[in-house]
């Protein structure tokens, strides 16, 4: 895997994003993201960072060979994840959840 790869990649597409779009990944193009990744390494699992395990607020590709989870952000441990989710999104009580079906409708 070619994180630092991956990670420039994801950089371009952000500032073209924004500049065209005005908009992010924490927009709403978490699900796009993680999705696009998943594609391109299909042993990753999609996860979701929520205030509730019945309501998805940030997707996130998690990767079991690392241990390490995935967003525009870059590689996180789940520490990290959660604490980057209170701080900058503000998210009370964030816990990490792994996707069921149901959550993709």
């Amino acid at each position: 895997m070619n994180v630092q790869a991956l990670t420039n990649t994801i950089e371009i597409i952000t500032e073209s994003l924004f500049l065209k779009e005005q908009c992010g990944w924490f927009d709403g193009g978490c699900m796009t993201l993680a999705s696009s990744v998943n594609r391109i390494y299909p042993k990753s699992v999609f996860y979701h960072v929520s205030r509730t395990h019945y309501l998805v607020d940030h997707v996130v590709i998690y990767f079991p060979d690392l241990d390490r989870y995935f967003d525009a952000d870059g590689l996180q441990s789940k520490a990290e994840l959660i604490k980057k989710m209170e701080e900058l999104e503000s998210m009370v009580n964030p816990r990490v959840f792994k996707m069921c079906e149901s959550d993709f409708e």
